[in-house]
């Protein structure tokens, strides 16, 4: 992914992030965060630049808990960017790339640079 990212793009993913976390509570989205921050030194807000990131911070301290928590976050960014997955009636999250390809997908998106935050 070479390509600049729109503000407005960061931060719909951030809100995604914090609401897709949202259902867990706030000590699993502290795992979460620990977890990234340690090993990492990147912020939850950050992995947009590279979400695998997030998927193996979700798998680690989740399992398959982590599948809930993306299929929310895309969900979510999509509704907010106005974006809709193209050929995608569901979500479907079942091999750790696929939460990738969802956010490159969205990151390409015409839409995202007519959205004003």
């Amino acid at each position: 992914m070479n390509e600049p990212i729109s503000v407005s793009f960061e931060l719909s993913y951030a809100e995604a992030v914090r609401y897709g976390l949202s259902a867990l509570g706030m000590q699993i989205s502290n795992v979460v965060s620990d977890y990234l921050s340690k090993k990492y030194n990147v912020t939850l807000k950050d992995t947009y630049k590279n979400p695998k990131l997030l998927t193996e911070a979700l798998e680690k301290s989740l399992a398959y808990g982590a599948v809930i928590v993306e299929t929310r976050i895309i969900r979510y960014l999509s509704s907010q960017l106005s974006a809709p997955l193209d050929n995608q009636p569901s979500i479907r999250i079942g091999h750790p790339e696929d939460f990738e390809r969802y956010i490159y997908e969205l990151v390409a998106n015409p839409q995202i640079s007519k959205i004003q935050h």
